[in-house]
């Protein structure tokens, strides 16, 4: 099922994409990198840049998912066995294994399932209860014996328990057994074998064009540079930079078993510890389930830098998110919802389906705005105290002609009851009629239509022989319009009705999509003058009633 929608229109998808992710960087939700690949190549790769990466592929903090590194690195070691996977952490590293933890093994780490206390990365109730990266770089003998707590949450392999120490301790390993820094290791073993260019063990080793600086300040809005941490207090657990092409390569590499066999591969993607319903954790993977397929994923949040790699192993579709603005540290939990969230949707638009975008505000002008939320295939408009269908008979044409001015003139005398005097304006043709005509036409249209509140001239059509105006009349209760006629002797030559929607208290109208980029807001009709709504290249939006059409200018 999944496998038969991939095949839909690609250019659809992309600017569904396009859409969504201009959607959430306008509230200040995102910016960063998406990249949507598939085994034939990639779908959708996009940089949203607020901040002017001076590199059209900026490298990011990948942070947790620098774990399935690890694993890797780990998973490689083992196949040229030089270490076992249940062999004992106390083998390697005697000196960071608690009373009660002897017999954990470096499965029950890669699996999540150690039991050991994670008091790292994250600020809890008590601040004195956490170790947070700090500025300076740190060695990862010194790291670990900060992060060293002689207790256990639980035995090892009785539940999931995700800690960063699990695989700061692995990087340990890894350093014991090749006899390189964890960096060294991870630079000429993994990432260069592996044909990853752009990804970095260090952020010192980062070109500093290419780096995308870390901002805070997500949910308000703004982007507020961060305090630096440096990488090494993160050895392991996420201290890797990376690319989105170069994640995308990554998937590559592991798909064809070119770096570890394909047995170990298994192992990476067992279903090893159950975290909560279908999902389970491998090693530095999580194992779910979406639209029935296998789906393969992990994220990784911190203050700066969150990053998200989903994948339908079955399927061969892949999707990496990075971005490079967060919440602050105390509020990390909804940049962590967030990033799952965008690339949820993504994904969804990635198998030719629809999702929701966030809500643009538009400005049509000073007093006429709305908010659009695209809903699926449909859209809703909230305009909060005016109706789009009236928007044509509620501008007033700019310009003080000589003939609008009697136009106006002889509005304002039918309004204070002065028919005498707006029979005067007009030519002989006009003129002829008595007042009480013009009275009784006037009684007419006004009947029951309350207290008079304004009148504007809406439009203006220019004829060899004359210019018409059309006039549209508020009162409380009722609306309704003429068309008066001048000569070109600056003449009223004839007034008429003109048949205009009523005022409509629908402020909120719902329109279906009909194209990629256009609108039809079906619910009110007058004379087939329905409402269209087109997404413009610039960001803006057309906004047509009938023939009518006017530009509305995002508000930034």
């Amino acid at each position: 099922m999944l496998q038969t929608t991939l095949l839909g229109a690609q250019d659809l998808r992309s600017s569904s994409m396009d859409s969504l992710l201009l959607s959430y960087a306008f509230h200040g939700r995102f910016n960063g990198t998406v990249m949507v690949s598939t085994k034939e190549g990639v779908m959708y790769h996009k940089t949203i840049d607020k901040e002017h990466f001076t590199s059209k592929e900026p490298v990011y903090g990948i942070l947790s998912l620098s774990k399935q590194f690890t694993a890797v690195a780990i998973l490689k070691l083992a196949e040229e066995g030089k270490l076992k996977l249940d062999d004992y952490l106390a083998d390697y590293l005697p000196e960071f294994v608690p009373k009660a933890g002897k017999k954990i093994t470096l499965h029950h780490l890669l699996s999540q399932s150690s039991g050991l206390i994670d008091n790292f990365a994250r600020p809890t109730e008590d601040p004195d209860d956490v170790i947070l990266p700090q500025s300076e770089s740190i060695g990862l003998d010194d790291l670990l014996q900060k992060l060293f707590v002689n207790d256990m949450r639980a035995k090892p392999g009785r539940r999931f328990s995700y800690s960063n120490l699990n695989y700061v301790l692995l990087a340990g390993v890894i350093e014991k057994v090749s006899g390189m820094s964890y960096a060294q290791y991870m630079e000429t073993e993994i990432f260069a074998p592996a044909n990853l260019t752009s990804t970095f063990s260090k952020k010192s080793n980062v070109p500093v064009s290419r780096l995308a600086k870390p901002y805070e300040g997500q949910r308000q809005g703004v982007m507020r540079s961060c305090k630096a941490y440096d990488e090494s207090w993160l050895t392991g657990a996420g201290s890797i930079y990376s690319t989105a092409s170069d994640l995308s390569k990554w998937i590559d590499v592991l798909e064809k078993n070119s770096l570890i066999s394909s047995k170990s591969k298994d192992l990476l993607f067992a279903k090893h510890t159950p975290v909560n319903g279908k999902t389970y954790y491998g090693y530095g993977w999580m194992i779910d389930e979406k639209s029935k397929e296998e789906f393969i994923w992990h994220d990784g949040t911190y203050e700066g830098y969150a990053s998200y790699l989903g994948w339908f192993p079955e399927v061969g579709l892949w999707i990496i998110v990075a971005t490079n603005h967060t919440n602050k540290l105390e509020e990390l939990d909804q940049s962590e919802e967030l990033i799952k969230e965008l690339s949820s949707k993504l994904l969804i638009l990635a198998i030719g389906e629809r999702t929701t975008n966030l809500p643009f505000s538009y400005r049509l002008d000073d007093k006429h705005s709305f908010v659009l939320s695209e809903l699926g295939d449909s859209i809703e408009v909230n305009t909060v105290n005016w109706s789009p269908f009236e928007y044509p008979y509620v501008l007033s044409v700019e310009g003080e002609t000589a003939s609008r001015i009697k136009v106006e003139k002889f509005c304002d005398y039918f309004i204070k009851g002065k028919y005498g005097r707006a029979k005067r304006l007009g030519t002989v043709g006009i003129r002829m009629f008595p007042a009480a005509l013009y009275r009784g036409f006037w009684k007419g249209k006004t009947k029951d239509a309350g207290l008079f509140i304004d009148f504007n001239i809406f439009k203006v059509k220019e004829h060899e022989e004359s210019i018409t105006y059309s006039i549209r009349f508020n009162y409380k209760l009722k609306q309704f319009g003429l068309i008066v006629s001048v000569n070109t002797k600056n003449k009223i030559q004839g007034f008429f009705n003109h048949a205009i929607p009523e005022k409509s208290e629908r402020s909120v109208v719902k329109g279906v999509r009909i194209s990629d980029t256009d609108y039809f807001v079906d619910g009110f009709r007058y004379n087939t003058q329905d409402v269209m709504m087109r997404s413009l290249k610039n960001g803006n939006l057309s906004f047509c009633v009938g023939e009518q059409c006017y530009e509305a200018s995002v508000v930034k």
